[in-house]
């Protein structure tokens, strides 16, 4: 007995000697590796089958992604009683080949198993736990995944994990913040921060721009575009600091710990995003493109294929959408459009987050080239599937849509959305956006004491926190009203900064609309020298704008426009999702 037990002790190495051969192999020899673990699964000892069927399934997945193979083995290791990092992997790829098949509810089960099972091994424990909030993610429940991740902090503090810890408490501020929780996203915020600098060891520094991502995006997300500059200069002085020290090892972390949320490459590329929305927020669109571009760069560096690194990319090219649609670029944003979509439908798991976000895109390229019947098609569309953030920024746009239409009904429905829905007070971006907009359903019914009530009210809003086409928008509707009253005075301290403003970002419909103001402006003056130069300059955009759309119109991608649906509804919840709630709050 203990002569054929050595014997096959001798085999089960030499067999597994020989896969690694294999698989290490220039090319690598994957069906000779493969056979070889099989051979070994014959005189395996009882501890070690997991290990190998394990192995075998990852061979199988990276090299031939032969997904039912991996499958048949990783199915077979999770009956085989283990523990520690083989269980946490075998859990890992079953769960997720559960979730490409749409059965996410077996991948969650597995999961919640798992959790229970791996409560001794805290990092393997974490690992599973943020697997699952992203699965759960997938259902738009962001404060049921932000009660799993407040519980997983909880558990981290008492093992002492605290690296893990602000990884936790940071995924549990995202959530707040896309569930609109926003004092409850600040708390956690500032736990996290007090938990940052208390950190030990060389990741300190990005688990510092972690922190600092994450207030500047909470930060954007109220509109507080001006609050959000010292956070973000911090952030980018803390991002050259790390390209110039090397990446913490384990051994380097606080008490041990080896769990990587994303890498530092990916995080350059998230901080380039951060630094693009803020741009855009504040009217820099030349310097939100040069933000964008810089992220793509680092993208296209990359040719793994990372999830993330897609998702990020989507995100990138989604404002890129935008700065094309503020510049006049018509035919270059529905061509980026058209990247987005392709994008998600070589990534599956894409697809259904970003249905709704594509058809807002769609709806703001609608309403920039005067198509109003296809962007209100194309909102109702995004409105379907969009979550709590997303459904104000349609319905505002889709109100400006119906005034514009003459359909005032569907603007009165628009509006008692809004007013029934979880506006947040603190948001001044909603806030603004709101009385902007019934400034300009005011000025229409021809009611201008309220118009400008709702205007001024608007306009110290935007002013206040540095959003300037916002602000720009105003002073140009504020102005338009005082030259109709014939008070060329206070038109004249509306219409000059507003077109100083939209040259500045540049906007190229503000521009249109700022020379014809001017125009009308000088013209009320008795200026006749300026009135011309201000008519050749409104002629001027006019034209480039007249040509720009033209052009858009005809290319085929403009028939996107007129798709009902244009992606399937397969997949998990986006995480990046916030440039949607965050841009164009007019744009025509």
């Amino acid at each position: 007995g203990d002569s054929n037990m050595a014997t096959g002790g001798r085999e089960y190495r030499i067999f597994l000697g020989l896969a690694e051969l294999f698989r290490t192999a220039v090319p690598p020899r994957v069906q000779e590796s493969i056979a070889c673990f099989e051979a070994a699964l014959s005189v395996t000892p009882p501890n070690d089958e997991a290990r190998v069927r394990r192995d075998a399934a990852v061979l199988l997945l990276q090299q031939l992604g032969d997904k039912a193979g991996a499958k048949r083995h990783l199915e077979q290791a999770v009956q085989v009683p283990n523990s520690g990092e083989v269980q946490c992997d075998v859990i890992y790829h079953l769960a997720r080949l559960y979730q490409e098949e749409g059965n996410s509810s077996v991948a969650e089960s597995l999961l919640r198993k798992g959790l229970n099972a791996l409560r001794g091994f805290p990092n393997f424990h974490f690992r599973l736990l943020f697997q699952l909030a992203d699965l759960l993610s997938y259902r738009g429940d962001y404060i049921g995944v932000a009660t799993l991740l407040s519980n997983g902090a909880q558990y981290a503090a008492q093992t002492g994990t605290q690296h893990s810890q602000v990884l936790l408490l940071l995924n549990q501020a995202k959530c707040l913040i896309l569930s609109c929780q926003y004092s409850e996203a600040k708390h956690t915020l500032d736990v996290c921060g007090q938990l940052v600098r208390n950190c030990a060891g060389r990741d300190g520094h990005q688990l510092i721009a972690f922190h600092l991502t994450f207030v500047v995006i909470y930060l954007l997300e109220l509109g507080h575009v001006k609050e959000a500059r010292v956070p973000l200069k911090e952030l980018q002085n803390t991002v050259k600091l790390m390209t110039k020290k090397p990446k913490a090892g384990p051994g380097d972390v606080a008490g041990g710990e080896i769990l990587e949320w994303i890498s530092n490459e990916h995080l350059f590329v998230l901080v380039y995003l951060v630094c693009t929305l803020h741009s855009l927020l504040s009217g820099s669109s030349e310097k939100a493109t040069s933000y964008a571009a810089r992220a793509l760069a680092l993208i296209d560096q990359d040719t793994s294929g990372n999830a993330l690194l897609v998702k990020l990319k989507a995100s990138v090219l989604e404002n890129v959408v935008v700065c094309r649609l503020v510049q006049g670029q018509f035919s270059a944003a529905i061509q980026e459009i058209e990247s987005i979509i392709v994008l998600c439908n070589t990534f599956s798991s894409m697809m259904k987050s970003h249905q709704p976000i594509i058809h807002t895109l769609l709806g703001l390229y609608s309403m920039a080239c005067g198509s109003l019947e296809s962007a209100n098609s194309q909102f109702t569309m995004a409105l379907q599937t969009a979550d709590a953030g997303l459904q104000i920024f349609v319905w505002l746009n889709q109100a400006l849509v119906s005034l514009s239409a003459g359909n005032h009904a569907q603007f009165r429905t628009i509006l008692e959305s809004i007013a029934g829905s979880s506006l947040p007070e603190s948001s001044v971006s909603f806030k603004s956006a709101v009385r902007f907009v019934r400034g300009v359903h005011c000025l229409l019914a021809d009611k201008q004491t309220e118009a400008k009530h709702y205007l001024r009210d608007s306009l110290v809003l935007a002013n206040e926190h540095d959003l300037n086409r916002l602000t720009t928008s105003v002073l140009l509707l504020l102005g338009q009203l005082f030259l109709a009253f014939g008070s060329i005075k206070e038109a004249c301290d509306m219409i000059m900064p507003a077109f100083q403003l939209a040259s500045k970002i540049p906007d190229m419909h503000l521009q249109v609309w700022a020379a014809r103001q001017m125009t009308d402006l000088y013209c009320g003056l008795k200026d006749q020298t300026k009135t011309v130069e201000a008519r050749d300059s409104h002629s001027r955009f006019f034209q480039v704008l007249s040509s720009e759309k033209a052009r858009a119109q005809q290319s085929k991608q403009h028939l996107l426009t007129h798709v009902a649906r244009v992606l399937y509804t397969v997949g998990v919840l986006h995480d990046g999702n916030l440039l949607s709630r965050l841009v164009d709050w007019w744009t025509s």
